[in-house]
């Protein structure tokens, strides 16, 4: 889902939640959350574009 103003992005898939958010024209920042029974895990990550 993408929040109306466009800055935000949040999703999930099987076993975790992404929420991004537009940091400028040009950097996207991502928090994973892996969530199971037996571990969890929490990563961030900057997505650049590539001209």
């Amino acid at each position: 889902m993408i929040t109306p103003d466009g800055k935000y992005m949040y999703a999930a898939d099987t076993d975790g939640f992404f929420d991004c958010k537009v940091a400028n024209k040009a950097t996207l920042e991502i928090v994973y959350r892996h969530v199971q029974a037996t571990d969890s895990v929490v990563a961030f990550s900057l997505a650049k574009r590539q001209k």
